[in-house]
């Protein structure tokens, strides 16, 4: 009595289990809406304080080989176009998410259809593009309850990344397709050392940004931190209003020329990731100026040489002119060093005499 009992409940588990398989299934695919569209979800994520350029992603979509689909390629090309379409998509300036908008053919017969979805690589720099292959699912079947005397088919579909769900598999399935947009800020600073520097001098440089081998500078590149009597040219144009920088269609670089003095900071944000800058001083030696980069004091230079922006990381180049030596902190002023010491002689001389004078009159 107790096996038929134990019996009786696996059955019944079997057949609870049973019943729930379809519905998890059916729960892994995303509705088609009555005009034969669908939603994908697209996350985006910009770094810190940059803003992305606008974009069109678009996908390439292919129908995948016909061994993944349940009909044979007679019947696919009789139940539809080949070509599921992206209807539209957004541009982004900032992290979020928005959605593409698919759209199927009309299927006029049931079946399974597979497409691969590649997105579009646009070569804009500082965009990671998705390099996944996606596939997508087409459940096309007969409309429950559909009294039509021909085929009255719906839609649903499951998208999957590197690889298409099978029987007894858990499959691959994504909820969105993500990009990203990376950019960095460059500042470029001036500092005037030794006591025969110049601190209100102004020293000429420039800087020349250069777009990725076989990639367009899309970004806006935004100017700040220098002086209404400081003029900042690009291609020899002087900057006004909002001044940023644009590349044109085809343009592959630019150049920045401005005048920076002791304790002036010229910044640079928003420079897209794989962006080239060369940042150069003018040539003041024969003024008595030493010129170093950074931290070095030891090497003499004024160009940073091609350089590549590799992450979000905040970028400092920070310039040196030393001009004679270099003015201690110690409060005595070395030009009247002599003059001192003299006094001191002196001093000691008549404190000798005044000294002798009181032992002679003991």
């Amino acid at each position: 009595m107790k096996l038929k009992k134990l019996f009786a409940g696996v059955v019944a588990a079997a057949m609870i289990a049973t019943m729930s398989f379809p519905a998890f299934a059916d729960g892994d695919k995303i509705t088609v809406e009555s005009d034969n569209t669908f939603k994908i979800k697209k996350t985006y994520s910009v770094s810190e304080n940059a803003v992305a350029p606008n974009e069109d992603f678009t996908f390439t979509v292919v129908k995948d080989s016909v061994s993944n689909s349940s009909i044979t390629d007679a019947q696919f090309k009789e139940a539809g176009k080949y070509e599921v379409t992206v209807k539209s998509t957004a541009n982004h300036t900032s992290t979020g998410t928005t959605d593409f908008v698919m759209q199927l053919p009309e299927y006029d017969k049931p079946g399974t259809f597979v497409y691969k979805l590649t997105e579009d690589d646009n070569a804009v720099a500082g965009v990671t593009y998705d390099d996944a292959t996606y596939y997508l699912t087409v459940y096309a079947f007969q409309k429950a309850g559909s009294t039509s005397a021909g085929n009255d088919i719906e839609c649903k579909v499951r998208l999957d990344k590197g690889g298409v769900k099978r029987a007894g598999e858990d499959g691959h399935k994504v909820d969105a397709i993500n990009n990203s947009y990376t950019a960095a800020p460059l500042s470029v600073s001036k500092t005037v050392t030794g006591n025969m520097g110049d601190k209100s001098k102004y020293f000429d440089f420039t800087v020349t940004f250069k777009a990725p081998t076989g990639k367009k500078v899309k970004s806006t590149i935004t100017v700040s931190g220098v002086g209404e009597a400081n003029e900042v040219k690009v291609d020899n144009v002087a900057l006004t209003g909002d001044k940023t920088i644009t590349f044109g269609e085809n343009e592959t670089s630019k150049t920045v020329t401005f005048k920076l003095k002791n304790g002036e900071t010229i910044n640079f944000t928003n420079l897209p990731k794989e962006l080239t800058y060369t940042v150069e001083e003018a040539n003041y030696s024969s003024d008595g100026y030493k010129t170093y980069i950074g931290s070095d004091t030891d090497t003499e230079k004024r160009s940073t040489g091609d350089l590549t922006v590799n992450s979000g990381d905040a970028i400092s180049v920070a310039y040196t002119n030393q001009n004679g030596e270099t003015i201690l902190d110690t409060g005595v002023i070395l030009d009247n060093a002599p003059y001192i010491l003299m006094l001191a002689v002196v001093a000691g001389a008549a404190m000798t005499l005044v000294i002798k004078k009181r032992r002679e009159e003991e």
